[in-house]
């Protein structure tokens, strides 16, 4: 890829899409195979935690096998635990920890979606509401949301979160998050294949 003075690349042919590479950092280009840019840039394919991408400095934190509670086991509330995951990572010197969601919180994404649906804003509300509803707190604590009481339903709840970390942080955290969300719904997926689901 080109590069002007700055050291910046240069976009010269409209199919070369810059990438990260998340192994190393550096970038590359997707060439013609990318679905589009935005998918090239800010939904970029969520890199394994053991892959390397401990920001130097960082203690490496060995990664745990995932697996569901134990109460997922018992006779009929044991489908309660099917699907419930947690994860815990390093992003930007901060720990963050993520879950699954339920299906109310999907629906609660997609309204606070829907709005954007089919407008430039439309991937970037999809992220932002998926890493609201994911969500369980930063260094060891909750997103100091402050409504004038406990939010009545999941979709209140959720827009609470969503409307702090659409205002407050930059893409670039929202976005590592929601790589991060994807990465433990595969995991979801291995483990019930794991079980012959």
């Amino acid at each position: 890829m080109p590069v002007n003075q700055d050291g910046l690349g240069v976009v010269t042919d409209p199919t070369d899409y810059p990438s990260f590479d998340d192994s190393d950092g550096t970038t590359s280009s997707t060439g013609p195979a990318s679905s589009s840019p935005v998918e090239a840039l800010i939904l970029p394919e969520a890199p394994s935690p053991s892959s390397g991408t401990t920001p130097p400095g960082e203690p490496e934190v060995p990664e745990s096998k995932p697996e569901f509670d134990p109460k997922f086991r018992e006779a009929v509330t044991g489908l309660l635990y099917v699907g419930d995951l947690q994860d815990e990572f390093t992003w930007g010197g901060h720990q963050i920890r993520i879950r699954t969601i339920h299906p109310d919180e999907y629906k609660a994404v997609a309204v606070l979606h829907a709005q954007f649906s089919g407008t430039i804003g439309d991937v970037r509300a999809y992220a932002d509401a998926l890493v609201a509803a994911c969500l369980i707190s930063v260094d060891g604590k909750p997103l100091p949301i402050t409504p004038l009481g406990p939010p009545e339903n999941t979709v209140e709840r959720v827009r609470a979160a969503y409307d702090y970390i659409s205002s407050h942080w930059y893409s670039w955290t929202i976005d590592a998050i929601y790589d991060r969300f994807r990465v433990l719904e595969g995991k979801v997926e291995e483990i019930l294949g794991a079980l012959g689901n």
